[in-house]
């Protein structure tokens, strides 16, 4: 009966921790990257550009930062990186990720925040938030950690670069 007992209590706590780090485990930590060699550049186009990764944290860009808030289409990686500068952050999605999900993300828009589709992504990781030379990679949805990052990253772009 006495172990019985121990083990109702072990397999509770375990099923609360396990409970517990639901969402917390969605997410990677943020990862910081130095900044691409080419981020002084301003181009025109894409043509012959090259990034680090995709989506881009820094690297080539336009002179003029896109406006934040919703997007509809995917913003081009020359834009991506010019708002990044600019110290605002994109919260990236995968055209797959349940509706449910894209109108929670979209809660997070602002002037200095873009969420926006990215036909990049996949499955394994649908949703991806970036600011200047920052990436945070996520699973789903987590509001509470994707807000984290946002507070913690918006403002701090490249313009000193």
């Amino acid at each position: 009966m006495r172990g019985t007992f121990m083990l109702l209590i072990i397999t509770s706590i375990l099923a609360g921790s396990f409970l517990a780090c639901g969402t917390e485990d969605a997410c990677q930590l943020p990862q910081q990257e130095a900044p691409y060699p080419a981020s002084g550049v301003h181009l025109l186009d894409e043509t012959g550009a090259t990034w680090a990764g995709d989506p881009p944290t820094s690297g080539p860009h336009r002179a003029l930062r896109p406006s934040g808030g919703i997007h509809r289409e995917p913003i081009p990686r020359l834009d991506q990186v010019a708002f990044l500068e600019a110290g605002g952050v994109i919260l990236h999605y995968d055209s797959g990720l349940a509706p449910s999900q894209v109108v929670e993300l979209q809660t997070l828009a602002s002037p200095e925040v873009a969420v926006a589709p990215n036909p990049s992504l996949g499955p394994k990781y649908p949703v991806v938030a970036t600011a200047w030379t920052w990436r945070l990679r996520c699973q789903l949805v987590d509001s509470k950690t994707l807000d984290r990052f946002v507070v913690r990253r918006v403002s701090t772009g490249g313009l000193n670069h």
